[in-house]
């Protein structure tokens, strides 16, 4: 798995974690494919009913999701989200923070099915 196929996934963590596997690390990319779109639309969705205790716990559970990926842009975003969650968003900031997330998500996600795009050919 060439690591220069990808801009925003950095493969470092998940080679690590996999002892460099790369059937396990392909396993794991598809989950990522397959779970990230709904997580995300979860989030949002609790977000707009203000359900900020179950909004803490989807983004406390999405965050190893994202840290495997290593998706650095958001290294700060999901833990910010949880927190402004813990505290019903007093500012009002995570409708940014969850556009932040999903733009950097489907990012990843166009690089991975990419990846196994290019790999069917």
């Amino acid at each position: 798995m060439n690591s220069a196929e990808f801009k925003y996934i950095r493969l470092d963590y998940l080679d690590e974690l996999t002892g460099g596997d790369e059937e396990i690390m392909e396993e794991m990319l598809k989950l990522f494919l397959e779970n990230t779109p709904v997580s995300l639309k979860n989030l949002g969705e609790l977000c707009t009913q203000k359900n900020y205790e179950e909004l803490k716990k989807a983004a406390h559970k999405f965050k190893p999701t994202l840290s495997y990926v290593g998706i650095l842009e958001l290294e700060g975003v999901v833990p910010e989200i949880e927190k402004l969650a813990g505290e019903a968003d007093p500012e009002g900031k995570i409708p940014e923070l969850l556009k932040e997330l999903a733009f950097y998500c489907e990012k990843g996600v166009q690089e991975i099915s990419s990846y196994f795009n290019k790999k069917q050919e």
